[in-house]
């Protein structure tokens, strides 16, 4: 109880300190406890935990599972806030606590897991190289083109342009660089990931003490 009072003096403190931001996050506060309420009462295959921040527009749809855990926001930029579409009724969407989502593109045809922390900017997550890949069975590349499970660690920075396709395994502490693809890779964690495909990786702490000697 004395830490919940700690915080809302904390929050009441920060109002009173730059009125015109507190309009900003309440508003967004009440557009995300809009969408957890619709959510709820009209799709009880997706599910948004409170509180939710919606600076920007967030389309959550498709027959699949979406799960989003408390303290999230979707944020806008050149690109809508947040989109997540499942592809089939078995697609499975999971999204860790305090991710701050702006213009980021889900699809998911099989599983997308992802850790607390997320950073995003104009980013796109796909399990699937194809959203509507061949049906026929004789398709020389069938196999290349099913879906695999995409993961992502805590604290993630997925920069500008990024995308992240089927099979990608991301380490925590990793920041995946402007324009860079991974597809069917594991990352290892504290990385700098950089290409497309990427083919370099750069260990962030060795870079910051690089840079803290120069």
């Amino acid at each position: 109880m004395n830490g919940f009072l700690k915080q809302m003096a904390s929050l009441v403190a920060k109002a009173c300190r730059d009125p015109l931001s507190a309009i900003d996050v309440g508003a967004a506060l009440a557009r995300g406890t809009w969408y957890i309420l619709r959510y709820s009462l009209f799709n009880k295959r997706i599910r948004i935990g409170f509180p939710f921040r919606a600076f920007g527009p967030v389309t959550l749809k498709g027959p699949g599972y979406i799960s989003i855990e408390k303290g999230c926001g979707a944020y806008s930029n050149m690109f809508d806030g947040l989109t997540i579409v499942t592809l089939n009724d078995r697609a499975r969407v999971t999204i860790g606590k305090k991710s701050r989502m702006g213009g980021l593109t889900i699809r998911c045809a099989n599983n997308v897991r992802i850790g607390g922390k997320l950073l995003t900017s104009a980013s796109l997550i796909q399990d699937s190289i194809m959203v509507n890949p061949p049906r026929q069975r004789s398709f020389a590349n069938a196999a290349s083109l099913r879906p695999l499970p995409v993961s992502i660690g805590n604290n993630v920075w997925l920069c500008g342009q990024a995308s992240i396709l089927r099979g990608s395994r991301i380490g925590n502490d990793t920041v995946v660089s402007v324009g860079s693809i991974t597809h069917d890779k594991k990352i290892g964690e504290n990385l700098l990931v950089m290409g497309g495909p990427s083919s370099t990786t750069l260990p962030i702490d060795k870079l910051m003490a690089w840079e803290k000697r120069s």
